[in-house]
């Protein structure tokens, strides 16, 4: 089901499986409306844009959200038996990117969820990720996560990558590749030509192309250290070319994933002692440092970094 964009707002959609029994009953330009048959006991997850704060330090700006609004929104989740599942990274999750001092920031967008979905997801995480070219934060979940370990390198086995036909200068990489010529100066054999094309595209990915991870990191720290600041009109036009170069590599990204995409089941657990579990599994969570702030004033995930700065305030 989806409600079409109006110019460069709008737009829903609402997705489901086919073993459920979903009818729609209204919809508009603001909300998709449906009535859902429960098949069981399983869990319920309400993940995206809530637009309401639960307290006042989720929202940075001159004038304080009124205590009503935010005791309904608060009274909401209680009567639908939801648990806010927190976050980490950005701080606020949505922004009108309006000029200092008229800048609004807010976290409105979070992940909610019943006793009965935590206990089937006890290591689940929320983390808002930064994305050019939208006032909000994704919410990426991770259903199963896990402390960094080190795991043992493997041989890079060469794929020619979709993402890569992005970069003009890819052609002329293979093209390079392929009419150069052996050591004698004969022509090579069409063998010799795909493997030569092929070491020159490993050697242009490596110092044109570059990973495209580790540059997503760097813009969108680069877009969240503006954000910290007073957004000048100078600053504003620095994180719409960073947001610009962010879409792009995202885009390029997103295709190195497909490629890589397989679909996977996930597993029901134990039911068992649902409530007892996930509240167990909340605390556990709360309890858990996965990242730290240390005295240069960064941010870490590293376990060995993190007990090293701990050690040093004992």
């Amino acid at each position: 089901m989806g409600v079409d964009a109006v110019g460069k707002s709008g737009s829903l959609m609402l997705l489901w499986r086919k073993d459920l029994n979903v009818a729609l009953q209204s919809f508009s330009s603001h909300h998709i409306d449906v009535t859902v048959a429960e098949t069981g006991k399983d869990g319920w997850r309400f993940t995206g844009d809530f637009n309401e704060i639960l307290t006042q330090e989720e929202k940075q700006r001159q004038l304080a959200r009124p205590a009503w609004q935010m005791e309904g929104f608060r009274q909401s989740l209680e009567e639908c038996q939801l648990i806010d599942m927190g976050s980490e990274g950005e701080r606020f999750t949505w922004s009108n990117h309006r000029e200092h001092p008229h800048t609004v920031q807010a976290h409105l967008d979070r992940a909610c969820c019943t006793t009965d979905w935590m206990e089937l997801f006890p290591q689940a995480i929320v983390q808002n990720l930064t994305i050019g070219g939208s006032d909000h934060c994704i919410l990426q979940i991770n259903l199963d996560a896990k402390d960094n370990q080190c795991k043992p390198r493997r041989a890079k086995q060469f794929r020619f990558e979709a993402a890569w036909l992005r970069d003009a200068s890819c052609e002329e990489a293979i093209r390079i590749g392929w009419t150069s010529l052996g050591t004698k100066g004969e022509a090579l054999t069409i063998h010799s030509r795909i493997n030569h094309a092929r070491i020159n595209l490993l050697q242009w990915e490596k110092h044109e192309f570059g990973h495209i991870r580790s540059r997503v990191c760097r813009l969108e720290e680069g877009i969240q250290e503006i954000r910290k600041g007073c957004l000048t009109a100078a600053a504003k036009t620095r994180m719409e070319e960073l947001k610009s170069e962010l879409v792009e590599n995202l885009a390029r990204e997103e295709m190195m994933w497909k490629q890589r995409s397989k679909a996977e089941w996930l597993r029901e657990g134990d039911k068992n002692t649902a409530f007892f579990h996930a509240r167990a599994s909340e605390r556990r969570k709360k309890n858990t440092i996965r990242t730290l702030e240390t005295e240069a004033g960064s941010l870490t995930s590293d376990r060995r970094i993190i007990k090293e700065v701990i050690l040093r305030y004992l």
